[in-house]
């Protein structure tokens, strides 16, 4: 279940404050997907889910996806699936862009 956020909450930071907007800025029903670097294997995506303070009602979604740096580098050198050619890195670079949908 996505965490639900309300703008301008005092209990949130700057930063969560700077995703809303970001969010909130792109056209209606699309995701704000943000990239972020990571080492963890374990690490998986993220959904902000934005409500409208007055009618409760879902705006827009911030999506924080992991990219395993050392997943990428293995994709890049080809340490990962020589004979798989280059269909791995499509695969990866597609779930980057668009995720699992």
């Amino acid at each position: 279940m996505p965490a639900i956020y309300r703008l301008g909450n005092p209990t949130c930071s700057k930063r969560d404050d700077q995703l809303a907007i970001y969010a909130l800025s792109q056209p209606e029903r699309m995701d704000a997907t943000i990239l972020y670097p990571t080492m963890e294997g374990q690490a998986r995506e993220a959904r902000i889910e934005l409500h409208d303070p007055v009618y409760g009602t879902g705006r827009a979604h911030v999506v924080l996806r992991p990219v395993n740096l050392i997943h990428l580098e293995q994709l890049i050198t080809g340490e990962r699936n020589v004979g798989a050619g280059l269909a791995p890195a499509r695969s990866f670079a597609k779930w980057l862009a668009f995720g699992k949908d």
